[in-house]
Order: structure tokens, then C-alpha cells, then sequence
């Protein structure tokens, strides 16, 4: 891992080096989906303010979602991250591609459901806020326990 990235990923984790973040705990994995939200929700604000062009947007929302995807998959782990047998393409990221029927590759699964959760917030946000601050928690709270793998049988089938 390159040092720029390495970096980045540290700020985007938001822990110092004697912080342990245990991606099976649904606190921390929530603070992560929530943390990814409000990036989600400036960069939406950035465009609209004009502060940042789609290009730039979109490469925001993107960069912290592969970096999300390799983190929750454990293709990369930070000394501060602890990973469970479930966070690998072959299970966690598999999941997620059969959850939304997608042929994306599972090495992607988090990313499809990061991008989902981004464009949810995007649609969200064309209405009121008084409309969309509760509809985005909602999707913060689904979001985190797809990662946990915690979906119902009923919520499967209406994805």
C-alpha cells in the first residue's frame, strides 16, 4: 500500500494507532457507513454550492468506497483493523453481489453497496430535508447490517 493511500485510509477510519476497530462490532461498523454518508452528503453539497464540479463529486464518493471495500473485504488491513472470517470477497463481498442480483465481481461487493447507499442519498436529497434526514438514517442502519450480513430472508427478497 502506498503511503498517500495508507494515510488516507487512516483518516478515513478516524482512529489513532491505539484505536482497535473490530468490523464484527455494529458500533463501529455503523460509525464507518455513517462516516461514509456524511462524505456522501458534502460532496452532494459541494455540487450543488458549486464548489465542486460532477467529476470531483462523484471521484470523492468513489475513492472512499474502494478504500471502504478493501478495508471490509480485508484485502488491505490497517494495524487497527480487526477483520472476522466473514470479511472476504468469497463470503462478504459474495453476499452483497447475490443480495442485489448483481454481476458485479464479489472483490466489489462493498463498493455495489456503497455506490447503491450513494445514490440513495442523492435521490434523498431532491426532497425536503425534513424528508430525507430520516430516510438517509434508514439507509445508514440497512447499509450497516448488510455489512454484518444481518438480512432477513423478507428483506432479501424485496432488494
Amino acid at each position: 500500500m502506498d503511503q498517500d493511500r495508507d494515510s488516507f485510509i487512516i483518516s478515513l477510519l478516524g482512529a489513532d494507532d491505539e484505536t482497535r476497530l473490530d468490523l464484527g462490532e455494529a458500533p463501529v461498523v455503523e460509525l464507518l457507513v455513517r462516516n461514509y454518508a456524511d462524505r456522501c452528503l458534502e460532496a452532494f453539497q459541494g455540487l450543488l454550492d458549486e464548489r465542486l464540479d460532477e467529476d470531483a463529486a462523484t471521484g470523492v464518493i468513489d475513492r472512499h468506497a474502494d478504500a471502504l471495500n478493501d478495508i471490509f473485504l480485508g484485502l488491505i488491513q490497517p494495524e487497527m483493523v480487526e477483520v472476522q472470517y466473514w470479511n472476504s470477497p468469497e463470503q462478504l463481498g459474495a453476499f452483497i453481489c447475490e443480495l442485489f442480483d448483481s454481476q458485479e465481481v464479489p472483490s466489489q461487493g462493498v463498493h455495489l453497496l456503497l455506490i447503491r447507499l450513494a445514490t440513495a442519498i442523492m435521490k434523498a436529497l431532491q426532497r425536503p430535508k425534513e424528508d430525507w434526514s430520516g430516510e438517509v438514517e434508514a439507509l445508514v442502519t440497512e447499509t450497516r447490517d448488510v455489512l454484518l450480513g444481518r438480512v432477513s430472508a423478507e428483506r432479501r427478497r424485496t432488494h
